[in-house]
């Protein structure tokens, strides 16, 4: 009996891909080839059956331990963001750690940062500090002993991971966690010593001491203008790893000397920073920004995983994590104790951060902050640091004027430090902006001024100035980034554009239309239908157009943004609005009704170009005829009947679920606007022909774009399809094709996995004023 499954059979390629060394979910590197043999021997045609699809499962987060039990990935929350029961068990777990004196207490792990010191091996007669700076494997070091105190305080049943400080966030409070000088225990209803808020430090008879500078960490300049804002952010926008390395370490350095300030004892000093239990929230919130910079790179499309800028530092095994027992009782940072294997953090040590965010910015609100500040004209000191021996605090001015002596200060950093640390050496410089600065004092960059510097060491003595090379002045010329196509102007549909933008946009559609070369009317409006196209035009069997596939949305996106373009290229102030179509209908917007309009610009009454398009192949016009159901209203009566049907598109959380509902849905309103006509939006061959089809098609990418911004607050994938992994690595014809498709942007993109980021194509689409509250 013929039969046909309702579903996909799967089965586990995930080792073989491995053993050629692939990514789990990188389809666009290999084929599957597929071999049928009958019971008799015989080989049949590979094409009776469908061609597979690729799907990845990311994984659940959790891992099953030696003894079977199941663990939850860790989550690292925001020091203020604790709940009760989290705090009381972090400061159990601290208090513990205190107490245990075994080679997995504090004093053992503290002890594996700087002092007492244990490389470059505990027998050698002259040892240094263990501790990474000034090298570009200082991330992975520290993100090691994050998670060596991690475990360590897991095994005294800390609930979540190290809580973070987020210091760049400016506040004259701190968190309670490490500022209290007790705790009261809710359960045993008694006092006791806060943990978190100092430390012994056995082998030299003290405890860890503080002195905060308030002033610096309450700093603001109005929310974006603080000195870590600055410091981090223009780190963040490094694209070469080893660039964000050396601005990321300085930035650092910042939170160690503002808690330290002249105190020995303390997180300003090198030997005993790691003493103080806030070294740990501290270095939380920079495995934070870490793993942001990680996050900017996977959506600029680079590679999180990979510094290609020190390949032979990130092959050297980190000490002391690498020298087993009796130093490291740790299987997992001994394991991994190679930086290169660090970098993924969540498949390698099991933790993830609550959000991150930096002020308030995701990862695309970020990069976008990113752009504008690379769109302005800057000037940088440059600084070649080094090892001083010694923490210090290095101030600048920059001097013009005669005998250089009107000194403006432009800027200071920090450098970490101590007689007993890794000499170290950066091979490239630290940037620090000086662009406001010669600005206020009326300096050109090309002008006559001076640099002078000032080092300050920890205990108060100044330092020779020559310690630090002579600092170099960099410009950085204005990069211009791709400009945003607005599909609106507001958070409003088409109905409610501006009257001049309406005529602007009627008359480009006009130009459009009568434009007859490759980038015209005629030839953009065939890559949809007839005449066929694909699989190339000297092939011409079918229409191009991709439906009842995962890559449905992506050709459409594409394809709207390629019409969009046209559109502004012939003079519109608007790109393509959207007709929003779960508002009631009735009566459809006038753009579609009004026969002619009058064209100021030429003085004469013309054809609307979106009542009705050309077809060329049947020297004949679109026509439409509008169904009754697309007058029917919603349950509510505030909605037209497809509102309920787009919310049930919005739940799915799965892709390729998303996909199915979401293409049906868009379906409805070809056959509502077209009715039973043949040349209409009702069939797949001429519905691109009507200029409603590219109106219709910019409120359906909008919906997309939506479901993608409720992904990411879902915290679920929003920018890939691990249902249909191989589907995202086909390009998109005719769009791939050089010789049909004109347009180099369109072009660039053509491959689906490149189009689920709608800023980088160019597009900014904004989310329909009456969706906000029930989405």
């Amino acid at each position: 009996m013929p039969f046909t499954f309702d579903r996909l059979y799967k089965y586990d390629i995930s080792e073989p891909i491995r053993q050629l060394g692939l990514k789990l979910d990188s389809a666009a590197e290999f084929e599957l080839e597929i071999k049928i043999r009958a019971f008799n021997g015989s080989y049949l045609e590979p094409d009776l059956v469908d061609k597979p699809s690729i799907i990845f499962l990311p994984g659940t987060g959790k891992r099953q331990t030696a003894n079977g039990r199941t663990e939850n990935r860790l989550v690292r929350k925001n020091a203020w963001a604790l709940s009760p029961n989290e705090l009381r068990s972090m400061m159990w777990a601290m208090r513990l750690l205190q107490e245990d004196s075994s080679p997995n207490g504090f004093q053992a792990l503290a002890s594996f940062h700087a002092l007492p010191p244990l490389c470059p091996y505990p027998e050698a007669p002259v040892r240094y500090a263990c501790c990474v700076h000034g090298m570009p494997t200082f991330p992975q070091w520290h993100r090691l002993y994050l998670v060596q105190f991690e475990d360590a305080l897991r095994r005294h049943s800390a609930l979540v991971g190290i809580p973070y400080w987020d210091s760049v966030e400016p506040s004259g409070v701190h968190p309670f966690l490490f500022t209290n000088k007790t705790y009261q225990d809710p359960v045993h209803k008694f006092p006791w010593n806060n943990p978190w808020e100092s430390a012994a430090i056995t082998f030299a008879g003290k405890r860890t001491a503080r002195d905060f500078q308030n002033d610096r960490l309450a700093d603001s300049d109005g929310g974006l203008g603080g000195w870590q804002w600055k410091q981090f952010v223009f780190a963040l926008e490094q694209e070469d790893y080893c660039d964000f390395e050396v601005q990321f370490e300085i930035a650092h350095n910042a939170i160690h000397a503002w808690v330290g300030g002249s105190e020995e004892y303390s997180m300003g000093h090198l030997h005993y920073a790691s003493f103080d239990p806030v070294f740990l929230l501290h270095h939380s919130s920079m495995d934070r920004i870490y793993a942001m910079w990680q996050e900017l790179q996977r959506y600029r499309g680079l590679d999180p995983n990979e510094a290609n800028c020190a390949l032979q530092l990130v092959r050297e095994p980190l000490k002391p994590f690498s020298f087993g027992s009796p130093y490291n009782l740790n299987p997992v940072t001994h394991q991994y104790s190679r930086p290169e294997d660090v970098f993924d953090y969540k498949a390698r040590f099991n933790y993830q951060y609550d959000t991150l965010e930096l002020l308030g910015m995701d990862v695309p609100r970020l990069q976008g902050y990113i752009n504008k500040q690379k769109e302005k004209p800057r000037v940088f000191a440059g600084f070649l640091l080094h090892s001083l021996g010694t923490s210090a605090h290095v101030t600048f001015s920059v001097c013009s004027g005669e005998e250089y002596q009107e000194c403006t200060l432009a800027g200071d950093f920090n450098v970490l430090g101590g007689s007993a640390e890794m000499p170290w050496r950066f091979d490239r410089l630290y940037r620090y902006e000086i662009t406001d600065v010669l600005k206020t004092k009326g300096l050109k960059v090309d002008d006559m001024f001076q640099i002078k510097v000032v080092i300050t060491a920890q205990n108060g003595t100044v330092l020779d100035s020559n310690s630090l090379p002579q600092p170099t002045v960099i410009f950085m010329p204005k990069i211009q980034t791709c400009r945003m196509l607005h599909r609106a102007v507001s958070d409003v549909d088409l109905r409610d554009l501006k009257e001049v933008d309406i005529q602007n946009l009627k008359a480009a559609m006009a130009s459009f239309q009568r434009d007859k070369g490759g980038n015209g009317w005629e030839a953009i409006t065939a890559f949809h239908g007839l005449p066929a196209r694909c699989p190339s035009p000297q092939k011409p069997e079918k229409a191009c157009c991709i439906h009842g596939m995962p890559t449905f949305p992506h050709w459409h996106r594409l394809y709207t943004l390629q019409v969009d373009m046209s559109v502004v290229r012939k003079g519109s102030s608007v790109a393509l609005p959207y007709w929003d179509w779960t508002l009631p209908t009735d009566p459809l917007p006038s753009l579609f009704t009004e026969q002619t309009f009058y064209d100021a610009w030429k003085d004469e009454v013309l054809e609307n170009p979106f009542a009705r398009g050309f077809i060329k192949e049947i020297s004949g016009y679109t026509v439409r005829d509008p169904q009754p159901e697309l007058l029917k209203l919603s349950a509510d009566g505030e909605h037209s009947v497809l509102f309920d049907e787009v919310l049930l598109v919005l739940e799915q959380t799965d892709y390729c679920d998303f996909e199915v509902q979401f293409e049906v849905v868009h379906n409805a309103i070809h056959y509502l606007v077209g009715g039973r006509q043949s040349y209409s939006l009702s069939s797949l061959h001429y519905a691109s022909y009507d200029p409603l089809f590219f109106i219709h098609h910019s409120f359906v990418d909008k919906i997309w774009a939506v479901w993608q911004e409720l992904q990411k607050r879902r915290h679920l994938p929003h920018d890939r399809a691990d249902c249909a992994v191989n589907f995202m690595a086909e390009p998109m014809a005719p769009f791939n094709n050089p010789k049909v498709n004109f347009n180099p942007r369109t072009r660039a993109y053509a491959v689906p996995q490149t189009v689920f980021d709608l800023r980088r194509t160019g597009v900014h689409v904004r989310q329909p004023q009456h969706w906000r509250q029930d989405t």
